[in-house]
């Protein structure tokens, strides 16, 4: 018999243990991260707003937490092109601030 355990919480960020055997300690789980991202667009939103002209500095995008979790995963956390063709994705939009090309 499974078993899920929310076992931390932090604002719109959730992770869920999920096992597989009864109290074991040994066995099988998985941890999952669930994530509402509605603050986190219309905090991207805002900054777009407030930041439309800033020169040469820019804020390019607001990432969700979930996001750079399967960046971490998956190896490309620390490639610059990746995260380009991330940012310049049109499935990523939302979380854009500033709207030219990355």
């Amino acid at each position: 018999m499974s078993q899920k355990i929310l076992y931390d919480q932090n604002g719109s960020v959730a992770r869920v243990l999920h096992t597989n055997e009864d109290g074991d300690p040994f066995g099988d789980f998985a941890i999952e991260t669930i994530e509402d991202v509605e603050p986190v667009v219309e905090s991207a939103k805002i900054l777009a707003d407030e930041h439309a002209d800033s020169g040469d500095l820019k804020h390019v995008a607001r990432v969700p937490v979930t996001v750079v979790e399967q960046a971490m995963r998956e190896g490309w956390y620390h490639d610059q092109a990746a995260w380009r063709r991330w940012c310049n994705d049109p499935d990523n939009k939302a979380f854009r601030v500033w709207k030219g090309r990355v």
